[in-house]
């Protein structure tokens, strides 16, 4: 304590705003950004909190690393992870309309159930995408992934985290880490990007001025010779094995950069990589890197628990009972490889 008169003084608590200052929640998943009035330049973030976010270890922040590279803050990535190689990439959404309205009539908003169902759909094509990469020795661009509920380790209020808005959107498009364990495709060396990965500024413009769209229909007719449709479009018939796939490619165009293929064509080919042992190998490291299990806590499952817990505080991730386990299964991480190709379908 100074020898000095305390010198009276005031000062002005205030909050920062919410649009410049986000927090890991309101930045990757309720997506502040989009919100009506917070539109870029003028909601351009000034600090970003990477928090909520999974697959971190203590050799290495995976997940943190991932949702900086979707959000286009990562700046450690070399040149040559904008411009090497080959791609491929699912164009338009992993699953329909009706297969949504299918599974929201089956299960109410609240349900972790629901958010399980649709991500199935999702899993499996992003198995079906990595088959054809495999396939055309490419790497993967992430499609855009939704959540239907919110991940996370304590209850849950109609699949949302506690503090988030009552109105936030279900599904909402949601972070890699969110549904998959990024340290498992980094143990594997996965060859993948980010899903904005071609609108990043520093992405090679060569990749996507080379692109060819593969179209797997039993009617499309293939594109005429000589045609200019013929450098941009491959046309497999469905059950081709994804083997055929880069020959189809070939032929339209040998130098193309990038394979574009529609979640229902992705469906029709024939996961077959040219043996038994080859889709063995692939299923093995399917296993590893698709597999993944997270917990959800409906507080709707829980009204009695919770209302006669003392000292129940839903900030506690111990204090949950009623929970339901999502798992990615066998069926979502195998490609059948006892069949012959001519029995792939």
């Amino acid at each position: 304590v100074g020898s000095e008169m305390c010198i009276r003084d005031s000062f002005t608590v205030g909050t920062l705003p919410l649009r410049a200052f986000t927090g890991g929640h309101t930045f990757f998943m309720q997506r502040v950004a989009n919100f009506e009035g917070h539109a870029l330049p003028r909601a351009q973030p000034l600090t970003v909190h990477f928090t909520f976010q999974y697959s971190d270890t203590p050799d290495y922040p995976h997940g943190k690393r991932q949702r900086a590279r979707e959000a286009g803050l990562w700046a450690a990535d070399p040149p040559s992870y904008f411009s090497e190689g080959r791609y491929v990439k699912i164009v338009g959404p992993l699953f329909s309309a009706a297969q949504r309205v299918k599974v929201f009539k089956r299960f109410p908003e609240w349900s972790p159930q629901r958010h399980m169902a649709l991500d199935a759909i999702q899993r499996a094509a992003i198995r079906d995408l990595m088959a054809l990469a495999t396939a055309l020795n490419a790497t993967l661009i992430m499609p855009r992934l939704y959540c239907t509920c919110d991940r996370y380790w304590g209850f849950l209020q109609n699949c949302r985290m506690p503090t988030a808005p009552t109105e936030m959107p279900m599904p909402f498009r949601c972070s890699q880490d969110a549904l998959f364990e990024i340290k498992h495709w980094d143990d594997k060396a996965v060859r993948f990007r980010e899903a904005d990965f071609l609108d990043h500024p520093s992405t090679a413009r060569e990749i996507t001025e080379a692109a060819v769209r593969l179209i797997v229909h039993p009617t499309a007719p293939a594109a005429a010779a000589g045609s200019a449709e013929q450098r941009f479009t491959a046309t497999l018939r469905p059950g081709a094995p994804m083997t055929e796939a880069a020959r189809a490619v070939a032929d339209a165009n040998p130098d193309a950069r990038l394979v574009e293929i529609g979640a229902p064509d992705l469906r029709r080919l024939c996961k077959w990589l040219g043996s038994a042992e080859a889709n063995r190998a692939f299923n093995r490291r399917m296993r590893y890197v698709l597999q993944e299990s997270s917990r959800f806590c409906p507080s709707e499952d829980n009204h009695e628990s919770v209302q006669n817990m003392p000292h129940w505080n839903w900030q506690n991730p111990f204090t949950a009972y009623n929970c339901t386990w999502g798992f990615a299964t066998v069926s979502y991480t195998h490609l059948r490889a006892h069949e012959t190709p001519e029995h792939r379908g």
